[in-house]
């Protein structure tokens, strides 16, 4: 049985689709080359928010809510950002031997092997959905573009006044 059709059955059980609404979505998941849960979206059957939510539950897996997580510059760092990018993924926090992992698709268990070799660390899988991850993506990455900015702009021996001002707010933006 593919992951496809394992969160379709689930999704359905959960009662959140019939079985209708799962054939009209995978007729549109073939045709249009999307994963199932985008193709539910898609057709207005299901919307991210609940198809996360479904997934977790059935699942068993945490569900990633509310504001943006604080990821830990030394968290972020243990995974390419074009990686994670590449894969749906974002780091969010590392506890002992376990690395918690948020993942638009939680049954990608080839990123999630990946994810294990390249850390050496148990991964965690959080289910996520699409915002929330763009999110905790970019906020690691944008705290290291205000940093190197800031060392570049203090490194220069001779900052003018609108310099200073600089200066000033990429401290505000860092604390």
């Amino acid at each position: 049985m593919s992951k496809d059709a394992l969160i379709g059955d689930l999704l359905v059980r959960a009662g959140l689709i019939d079985s209708s609404g799962l054939s009209r979505a995978r007729e549109a998941q073939l045709k249009q080359g999307l994963s199932l849960g985008n193709a539910l979206i898609s057709l207005g059957l299901a919307d991210e928010e609940a198809v996360s939510a479904a997934t977790a539950k059935c699942l068993h897996l945490e569900l990633l809510t509310g504001d943006r997580p604080e990821v830990l510059p030394q968290v972020a760092a243990l995974l390419p950002g074009d990686f994670c990018h590449k894969r749906s993924i974002a780091p969010l926090s590392l506890e002992a031997h376990a690395f918690r992992v948020a993942f638009v698709d939680p049954m990608d268990f080839a990123t999630t092997q990946d994810v294990e070799f390249r850390t050496g660390k148990r991964v965690v899988a959080v289910v996520a959905r699409t915002q929330p991850l763009i999110w905790t993506l970019w906020q690691p990455l944008s705290v290291q573009v205000r940093w190197k900015n800031w060392k570049i702009l203090k490194s220069r021996s001779s900052i003018q006044p609108s310099s200073r001002r600089t200066v000033r707010s990429l401290r505000s933006l860092g604390s």
